[in-house]
């Protein structure tokens, strides 16, 4: 309800029933009041009761503001999905490449320093030496590998000792 100096607007987004409009109207309640009417007229004491009641059709107007809004609303709830669905894209990528590192380190980078290591013994370096560190995945392997480099050195010193 807007109120302004003798006005009063207010605005029935249903209709207004009691004068049988359905349909959304701005309504707006005027009161005369004495000053008004010119001083010692005879209309002036009549006067300070009454009402002008001015009906406004809105129809088109609230139907263009519900148009606009759910434009907006619209526009928005897709904006959001957007942003949503890449957030959800977004982390489905650092995951990815999360674990793609914690592979690269802990499985894929110890098997391609045990492959280097390989590569030397193969070479005939029998001194070549394998990393072990406590606890990580490729232990077990890495020590059966330095056992095997140090069988190879004590087989070639026998052989070598033989003749």
């Amino acid at each position: 309800m807007i109120e302004e100096e003798n006005e009063t607007y207010r605005l029935f987004p249903d209709g207004f029933k009691e004068m049988n409009i359905d349909e959304p109207c701005l309504v707006n309640l005027f009161r005369f009041s004495t000053d008004m009417v010119a001083p010692g007229s005879s209309l002036s004491s009549s006067m300070a009761d009454l009402w002008s009641v001015q009906y406004i059709p809105m129809g088109k107007e609230t139907a263009d503001l519900d148009s606009y809004y759910s434009e907006k609303k619209n526009s928005l709830l897709k904006t959001i999905g957007i942003v949503i669905w890449s957030s959800v894209l977004l982390m489905i990528i650092i995951t990815i490449l999360s674990f793609r590192y914690l592979l690269r380190k802990n499985i894929t980078g110890p098997i391609d320093d045990l492959t280097e290591i390989i590569r030397e013994v193969a070479a005939g370096n029998l001194d070549a030496q394998v990393g072990i560190r406590p606890g990580e995945d490729l232990e077990g392997l890495k020590r059966a590998f330095t056992e095997m480099i140090n069988s190879l050195k004590r087989l070639i010193d026998r052989s070598s000792g033989e003749s």
